[in-house]
């Protein structure tokens, strides 16, 4: 008989992110400095009057830093950013088919949790079924990887994934952090407006360039060994992605030299049955382990935080991040292996094309086609 999942959650209220006192609209470092930056899509910003507690103006937070509203002396009020509809999973229960009884719920959740909580507190929540036996693991057959240097291929070792590209961010990069010295006339040899290399910073610092952007062919090369994929399309994509600076932070949170987003995250967990056999006992109860399909939508947020963490080593420097990107390049690997196999899924067709499609736009270009995928494809071919 299958056992049906109940969520205990607390009921949706108004969450406040942080909250801002200014007498004049915040700059972007005010609102990093106050907030969790950048701002989740879905958040809500609050204009509310200092004395009276009265909401004035309410706004999408996106439109932060600006103030897209008539609140004034903006002095008399204070910038409220809120997550609406908040719930906290306080515990899961595993039961029949009817609703839990106390003794079941006491016997699940954590001694004293529902203590604090009263009734008008918590509501119950039907998830489904939990299947008798495990959903089988989504996966799919790779085609073979021929031996060579074209973009579908593997060389016979490391060496044939040698690049010689002029990577004007990762030069600038390279100057700003004084492993490249510029030689420009006393001038920094960086774009003050894109923080790429100017032309004369991209000629000092090419021999820095040319050893950073090939420092990783081995472990790509053994990475996509491993993983069965392309190692000199893995080695491209990540060109594309982040020029293989391990220390970007883009503006909608993507991680590692591969930019993977939490979208794409849940969707390598779901076709990557290596990761998410790593990942998925690090981050909850390993019993829970069954399969991504067998897990609460909690359940699998925390696995995702854990793999978005893991991809990243913010506070490091630049030899420390290249450190952590060496040791965690066989995800990127499996990255790209989970998104060929999901594009197969989706499509019924299997390809590289599609796969990449699938990782840069999403599943609706995957099968509608779009310029934002036709455009990648150009970039990495």
């Amino acid at each position: 008989m299958s056992l049906f999942l109940w969520l205990i959650l607390t009921l949706p209220t108004d969450r406040t992110v942080c909250a801002l006192w200014v007498s004049a609209a915040p700059t972007v470092k005010e609102m990093r400095q106050a907030c969790p930056w950048p701002l989740p899509k879905g958040y809500l910003w609050r204009g509310v009057d200092l004395a009276s507690g009265e909401v004035i103006c309410e706004r999408p937070a996106s439109e932060l830093p600006l103030l897209n509203c008539d609140i004034f002396p903006l002095k008399n009020y204070r910038i409220v950013v809120i997550e609406p509809d908040y719930q906290v999973e306080v515990c899961t229960v595993l039961n029949g088919e009817q609703q839990p009884t106390d003794a079941e719920i006491a016997a699940a959740c954590p001694a004293g949790t529902l203590n604090r909580l009263t009734a008008g507190d918590v509501l119950l929540k039907l998830v489904g079924a939990i299947p008798d036996e495990p959903e089988p693991f989504t996966s799919c057959p790779m085609p073979p990887v021929p031996t060579g240097t074209g973009l579908l291929e593997t060389p016979a070792d490391p060496s044939g994934l040698s690049t010689r590209e002029p990577l004007a961010l990762l030069a600038g990069r390279l100057l700003w952090f004084g492993i490249a010295k510029p030689n420009c006339n006393t001038w920094s040899g960086i774009d003050p407006e894109t923080g790429a290399a100017t032309a004369c910073g991209l000629a000092s610092s090419l021999p820095e360039l040319l050893a950073w952007q090939n420092r990783f062919d081995d472990v790509i090369w053994s990475a996509a060994v491993q993983s069965s994929v392309p190692a000199v399309l893995l080695k491209r994509m990540i060109m594309i992605e982040s020029q293989f600076w391990p220390l970007w932070k883009p503006p909608y949170g993507e991680r590692g030299l591969v930019q993977l987003t939490e979208t794409g995250a849940d969707t390598v967990l779901q076709y990557s049955e290596r990761l998410f056999d790593y990942y998925c006992p690090i981050a909850i109860n390993p019993p829970r382990c069954t399969g991504w399909g067998t897990l609460t939508k909690g359940e699998r947020t925390v696995i995702t935080v854990v793999l978005m963490n893991d991809m990243s080593c913010p506070y490091c420097s630049p030899e420390m991040a290249a450190k952590h990107a060496r040791e965690t390049m066989p995800v990127n690997a499996e990255i790209l292996r989970a998104y060929y196999c999901h594009a197969a899924a989706v499509t019924g067709t299997p390809s590289w094309d599609s796969a990449l499609v699938d990782f840069n736009a999403g599943q609706d270009c995957l099968v509608t086609g779009c310029q934002a995928g036709k455009d990648y494809l150009e970039a990495i071919k």
